[in-house]
């Protein structure tokens, strides 16, 4: 009975700071709907749906609130509980995870195979291959753990990336260089020198065409067949991560504080800033090439205009996200939440208005002791893409 009256009496007792925060946020609402246009036409609203958009509302507001909004936040997590595991996928495909226990793929049954003590990896297109990194050698790996072949070199290898359609070339880095191979392991070469620590990305098309970041904050792009460079610039800041769209008609290059998309000759397109308190960690581009998804060492997740246009917030619930990665469908956007030990699936941005569908948010906890099980606290279990589905 003490107890019980116990438990009654917190619930009931306000934060501390409670009734301030809930003004602030007030007011905020307020002029939030005040910009809003009226809809052409009068509608039924749903309480649900009222109730789902203003908790995702205050979820998005914690960041910006002070100490007392540390406790909103705090409210809201202890009642959007994240489910204690991965038990599967919100959509097909097979998810590439790397981790300090090794290389795995997760099915969307929620099958697991571990590949191996792999430290990097990347699909292959269509899936068929993964190219994956350990120590001094580069593999080319069979979903089913089988190595198809190998590369040992001098030096550390890592970031793996296979050019699309057929995937006839293997980019990788290695020490402070860039080097290609082709996709059967042979004609191993060199690129680029001063490469900085992000994986190179391929332009689809006919050509293989590789951009990759320079450690003295260049972007360079090469055609690694032809031996040309037809470009190279410097886009205003450290490069963190950079990503062409499906179509190859745009570079999409991401700096601490902003997005920079950039043409198929270089030419800048677009610059976009990043929500204030953002730093931008990661990106991954919707399959669609409307927009990109940012994680942020600070900030949460953002989903970034890539036509212009204000980036806007997603998620936030505090503590570094590291990577981002969409399912094959584009319908789902895959957070990677370190600060939290929790994988979490928002569901796609509106294609007009870029706001997520608040009723389909899917949280995981438990995350490194899955594919780290009994391991000491190290490199958080990220996702290296989601393929094929």
């Amino acid at each position: 009975m003490i107890e019980r009256e116990l438990r009654r009496a917190l619930r009931e007792r306000p934060a501390p700071g409670e009734h301030a925060a809930g003004e602030r946020t007030l007011r905020v609402l307020r002029a939030a709907h005040a910009e809003l246009t009226p809809p052409p036409r009068r509608r039924r609203v749903r309480p649900r749906a009222v109730a789902v958009a203003l908790l995702v509302l205050f979820g998005l507001l914690g960041t910006a609130l002070t100490p007392a909004g540390a406790d909103v936040r705090h409210w809201i997590a202890e009642r959007v509980s994240p489910e204690p595991t991965l038990s599967r996928l919100p959509a097909a495909g097979d998810l590439l995870v790397s981790s300090p226990a090794g290389t795995w793929v997760y099915r969307a049954d929620g099958g697991l195979r571990r590949l191996g003590d792999y430290t990097d990896a990347g699909w292959s297109p269509r899936g068929l291959y993964v190219g994956a990194a350990r120590g001094r050698r580069l593999y080319a790996v069979e979903p089913d753990g089988t190595v198809h072949w190998s590369i040992l070199r001098p030096g550390a290898v890592s970031r793996p990336s296979w050019s699309p359609g057929l995937g006839y070339r293997v980019a990788y880095l290695e020490g402070g260089g860039v080097r290609v191979a082709a996709g059967d392991g042979t004609g191993d070469h060199a690129e680029g020198r001063n490469a900085a620590a992000v994986t190179p990305a391929w332009r689809p098309g006919s050509r293989n065409v590789l951009s990759w970041a320079t450690r003295d904050g260049r972007v360079v792009t090469r055609d690694v067949d032809g031996g040309t460079t037809p470009w190279s610039l410097a886009p205003g800041g450290a490069v963190r991560d950079l990503e062409w769209t499906r179509d190859g008609s745009r570079l999409v290059v991401l700096l601490s504080g902003e997005v920079r998309v950039l043409g198929p000759a270089g030419a800048l397109v677009a610059s976009i800033p990043l929500p204030p308190g953002t730093s931008g960690r990661a990106l991954s581009v919707h399959p669609g090439g409307r927009a990109a998804a940012v994680a942020g060492d600070t900030g949460g997740v953002v989903s970034v205009p890539l036509g212009g246009g204000a980036a806007r917030r997603l998620f936030d619930g505090g503590g570094r996200f590291a990577r981002v990665a969409w399912s094959p469908d584009g319908r789902w956007l895959l957070a990677s939440w370190r600060g939290a030990d929790q994988w979490v699936f928002i569901r796609s941005p509106g294609a007009r208005r870029g706001v997520p569908d608040a009723r389909h948010v899917v949280a995981f906890s438990g995350i490194e002791n899955q594919f780290d099980p009994g391991g000491a606290a190290g490199d958080f279990p990220e996702p290296g893409g989601w393929c094929c589905g």
